[in-house]
């Protein structure tokens, strides 16, 4: 097996706030969304589990 740079590290600033004694993740307060992007469930999902 050959060890190369073939890691991608991705970096998303977010901010963990209690909503009722339970974590949410927020989006930083100056995070414009894309319009021309949409959230895709399945990396939400994704995110809230490598998280938790």
């Amino acid at each position: 097996m050959t060890q190369g740079n073939d890691t991608i590290r991705v970096l998303i600033p977010l901010k963990v706030r209690r909503k009722n004694g339970r974590p949410k993740i927020m989006p930083p307060a100056d995070y414009r969304p894309s319009e021309d992007q949409t959230q895709d469930p399945h990396i939400l999902r994704a995110i809230g589990r490598a998280w938790g």
